[in-house]
């Protein structure tokens, strides 16, 4: 139970706060998408299809209208959960008068806009009561709101799409006391947040500065202290084939999905460990002084610029007053990005970035990952896997692999990237993915194999290939073979100098793998005796020292729920569901990586036994004590070497 230990209930409850977000709008959009199209296509439930559809079409301008408000949802208890992560925090300067309404003007976008979205789009930070009597509207991309389901979901937050239509409908048709929200950096905004970065991107972006002149509402701008500290963001350098790929990528997702990709990341699971969620670094949106806007149907350029260099001072005043309160310092300015290209060149380095970076202390090592032109340095491949891997049947040397692997240059950078002790801990971990890769990639190879023979016109080509799996059906009983009784005859059976490894304890055996035991499932398997009396096979014993240690296991009793559940489990598909943990990339973080620690497989002298075509019972068991009495000697002369103590004992159940 160390996992569990390592995390108290409310710190668990808040990273599922944040873990949850952006999952449940994949899942929640999944739905309809994947849904509506096969039960349209493919099966008799269609009519059940064309009900949301018809009530998309019904309901399609809710959102750019009243939308569906729900305050139970903006007061989720998760939300709190949510806001307490970080945590974030909404400070009021000036009152908002409920006479007036007001485009309340976001900045910085970061990432994924975390404080815009747990001040405005909930009540974790009190919103309500901070402003009372006005009601806030976050605004965000149109698209969502076309994918039924999700659309309702973000609806109940009081979101809005950032249209002229729904903007101007809020401030104008439903009365006095409405804020809309707008982060107007958007998607060019996000790629240039990165820790102690203060930088605001406004070309071309005076929209809402006409829409406040058109409607009349009040401009207030917004700051939120931290928002690009949450996350580490990289930019390749010019000129390499990473920042290539990562500028056209850009480009087609902005213009298709109105969205940049960043190549960013966060922590995991816990603190020390790597991932995408956001670092635990508080947020502190500090909300300012009102701008009277006159109402203009029609205003100039000149008005509007003018009004734009307002707003610019203000936010300027807002940043100056408040930066050395949330952790910046008094030489730090805020950057405006009014013309030129986009920076497509790691920023520079700053004080602030130098201290919050340097503090991220891990396994001892202090790291630096904010982006400066001299941390780039040539990009080269190193090797992960270097082997050789040879096949060989009982008829002969079949076949000969010899495979040399290098990494790709994402790799490297991602061996840049990452908090970790030792570099050679990603390249060991890496090559143990392989394996289970390597299984899963028998889905990959199944998945078109059947939409080939069921849905398309090339259903040839994967009959060919389950004929040919058919013909060479028993062909895996010469080389690593299945633990049936027509495998495992074969194989004693042609010619001497084979060898059969059984681990006898199978998913029994798994249950009891646990840190320090020595525990084995053998007193009632003793086919394996039977098996070599048959063939007059030699028996072995060996012990692998190491083996438990290299994953942690929860365990249940036998009287719980879950315990059943693994029963139940092992009875349907012949094997048990084991609840275990090890390490993720990096040694100190939790994940599905096995621990490092030695394993040493103990191979012990040969137990000659007779060959006798129908054993009896009795000469089976006489063999079996034998071969546990050679199995616990084998034990007891090696187990001192190889971390256990004299007091240390195997048992056998």
């Amino acid at each position: 139970m160390a996992f569990f230990s390592r995390l108290d209930l409310q710190e668990g409850l808040r990273t599922l706060s944040v873990l949850q977000w952006i999952p449940v709008y994949v899942i929640l959009g999944a739905i309809p998408i994947l849904g509506i199209p096969y039960c349209l296509l493919f099966s008799s439930l269609w009519p059940l299809s064309v009900l949301p559809l018809i009530w998309l079409a019904y309901d399609w301008n809710t959102h750019s209208q009243d939308g569906r408000r729900s305050a139970w949802i903006r007061n989720w208890t998760l939300w709190k959960y949510f806001q307490s992560y970080f945590p974030v925090k909404l400070v009021k300067t000036h009152d908002l008068s409920p006479k007036h309404n007001y485009i309340i003007v976001s900045h910085p976008h970061g990432i994924l806009a975390h404080g815009a979205f747990i001040n405005f789009a909930t009540e974790a930070t009190g919103f309500s009561r901070i402003f009372p009597s006005i009601t806030p509207c976050l605004a965000t991309l149109e698209g969502i709101f076309w994918i039924p389901i999700v659309r309702d979901y973000v609806m109940s937050m009081g979101i809005c799409p950032v249209s002229e239509l729904a903007l101007k409908y809020k401030l104008t048709q439903k009365g006095s006391g409405n804020a809309v929200i707008i982060v107007v950096g958007g998607a060019s905004e996000a790629l240039l947040c990165r820790p102690g970065a203060s930088t605001v991107y406004l070309k071309n972006h005076k929209g809402f500065v006409k829409l406040a002149l058109k409607t009349g509402a009040y401009l207030v701008p917004s700051y939120s202290f931290g928002e690009n500290n949450i996350f580490n963001q990289e930019t390749f350098p010019e000129g390499t084939w990473l920042r290539f790929f990562q500028k056209n990528f850009q480009k087609i997702g902005k213009k298709i999905l109105g969205l940049n990709f960043c190549t960013f990341h966060g922590r995991g699971l816990t603190r020390t460990s790597w991932g995408f969620l956001p670092f635990n670094h508080p947020i502190t949106t500090v909300v300012g002084e009102p701008l009277p806007v006159p109402k203009i149907c029609d205003p100039d350029k000149e008005t509007v610029a003018k009004y734009f260099e307002i707003y610019i001072s203000a936010l300027r005043k807002l940043f100056d007053q408040h930066k050395t309160k949330y952790g910046f310092s008094e030489t730090q300015e805020l950057t405006i990005m009014l013309t030129g290209t986009l920076l497509t060149h790691c920023l520079t380095n700053t004080k602030k970035a130098e201290k919050l970076n340097s503090s991220r202390n891990i396994n001892g090592q202090h790291r630096v990952n904010h982006c400066t032109k001299d941390m780039m340095n040539d990009i080269v491949t190193y090797p992960v896997v270097t082997g050789n891997v040879s096949k060989k049947p009982l008829e002969g040397e079949r076949e000969k692999i010899e495979r040399n692997t290098k990494t790709s240059h994402i790799i490297k950078k991602l061996l840049d990237i990452m908090p970790c002790s030792k570099k050679t801990d990603y390249l060991q971990s890496l090559s143990l993915l392989q394996w289970p890769l390597g299984y899963l990639a028998i889905f990959f190879i199944l998945q078109p194999l059947f939409i080939g023979l069921l849905f398309t016109s090339l259903w040839l080509l994967p009959t060919l290939y389950f004929v040919w799996l058919f013909l060479d059906w028993k062909t895996p009983n010469q080389g690593v073979c299945s633990v049936s009784q027509p495998a495992i005859n074969y194989l004693l059976s042609h010619g001497t100098g084979n060898l059969l490894g059984i681990v006898v304890g199978g998913v029994g055996e798994a249950l009891q793998s646990v840190p320090n035991t020595t525990t084995l499932i053998l007193q009632k398997r003793k086919g394996f005796v039977r098996t070599a009396l048959q063939h007059g096979a030699h028996l072995v014993p060996t012990f692998t020292f190491g083996e438990t240690e290299v994953y942690d296991q929860v365990l249940f009793h036998e009287d719980s729920w879950m315990y059943k559940f693994q029963s139940f489990f092992r009875w349907i598909f012949g094997f048990y569901f084991c609840v275990f943990y090890g390490q993720g990339f990096c040694q100190d973080s939790v994940g599905l990586l096995p621990y490092h620690k030695p394993i040493v497989t103990i191979v012990g002298e040969p137990l000659p036994l007779p060959r006798v075509e129908s054993p009896s019972p009795e000469m089976v068991d006489k063999y079996h004590e034998l071969y546990m009495d050679a199995l616990y000697k084998l034990f007891e002369q090696h187990k001192v070497q190889h971390g256990y103590s004299k007091t240390q004992k195997l048992l056998f159940l």
